[in-house]
């Protein structure tokens, strides 16, 4: 067990700088990144502060990255649906381009 303080960091340090140097490969949550990511959990479980802040710069840019694939996901999402509603639309007409002007009047109620 290590027992220096100082060895103790320099060890968290070396699991947060694999962290930082792989965020975009944990980020895809692969079994091999899972290991890097449990022994990070065991620094930022450490009851010193000290030791476990040293992840905090990791954990921020994993935040950061899991956001930006989520809103490209949802995205993507958005417009897969968009295109499959404006199919469906499509369908339903016959192959017509429907005329979708809600809330318009038409001419031959403004004479």
């Amino acid at each position: 067990m290590i027992q220096d303080e100082e060895d103790v960091k320099a060890i968290a340090q070396l699991f947060a700088d694999m962290g930082d140097s792989y965020v975009e490969l944990i980020a895809t949550g692969s079994d091999e990144s899972m290991l890097i990511v449990h022994a990070l959990l065991e620094v930022t479980s450490d009851p010193e502060y000290d030791i476990a802040s040293i992840t905090f710069n990791f954990w921020h840019s994993l935040q950061l990255n899991l956001t930006k694939r989520t809103i490209k996901i949802v995205k993507k999402l958005g417009k897969t649906y968009k295109n499959r509603q404006q199919f469906y639309l499509f369908e339903q007409t016959g192959g017509s381009i429907p005329n979708i002007s809600i809330g318009v009047p038409s001419m031959s109620r403004v004479y």
